[in-house]
């Protein structure tokens, strides 16, 4: 059988995924739920009055698809989008 020079063959592809970093048990909320004013970044949530409130919260590793909330948000409380 001939060796075949795999940097030259058309077509071929890959799918690589690179993991930076990871981490475990960490309150996260979707990307888009996440807003950013003079550099802060912040969330809409419902508060105790149902009603929708702004809150500053810190940001820590994220992805495509998710972002790591450091503080500012606590597990059980609700976000929302608004339009932007």
């Amino acid at each position: 059988m001939k060796d075949i020079d795999i940097l030259n063959v058309y077509g071929l592809g890959a799918y690589v995924e690179i993991i930076t970093e990871k981490k475990d048990d960490v309150l996260v909320v979707p990307n888009d739920f996440i807003y950013k004013d003079n550099e802060k970044e912040f969330v809409y949530k419902m508060n105790d009055e149902n009603k929708v409130e702004k809150v500053l919260v810190n940001i820590g590793i994220s992805d495509l698809n998710y972002t790591e909330i450091l503080d500012g948000l606590k597990e059980d409380e609700t976000v929302v989008i608004v339009d932007k």
